[in-house]
């Protein structure tokens, strides 16, 4: 575990994800206000993003459903989770925003411009 936050990511990561092996990063830095890992499992690569919601939110097209079902980030799910972000923002919470995608098999890099297209 590279960090802290790393490590509370994971106690929260569903069963299995602790096999993932990271392969590359994409530091953090305070113009994008967030950080991306590629993480591989066998074949499988995906590429995970953390940082500021309300910088990811603008880059994600789906949103993961508490069931683990992908819905599409419309205009209205967008609207619904602003307003938790905000609320909880004025509560005093310091918020963090977890993202991801699916990367095609056989990739070993990552660039910001694969910072796109991610599922909130």
């Amino acid at each position: 575990m590279r960090c802290s936050l790393d490590a509370a990511l994971m106690a929260e990561a569903p069963a299995g994800a602790d096999d993932c092996t990271p392969a590359c990063d994409l530091p953090f830095d305070f113009d994008r206000r967030r950080a991306s890992t590629l993480v591989t499992r066998g074949t499988e690569r995906q590429l995970l993003t953390k940082g500021a919601p309300e910088s990811l939110l603008p880059r994600c097209t789906q949103a993961e459903a508490a069931d683990g079902s992908l819905v599409t980030l419309d205009d209205a799910l967008r609207a619904q989770i602003t307003t938790l972000l905000e609320a909880k923002g004025h509560a005093g919470f310091r918020l963090l925003g977890v993202a991801w995608r699916q990367i095609p098999a056989g990739r070993d890099k990552i660039a910001m411009t694969d910072e796109a297209g991610l599922v909130f």
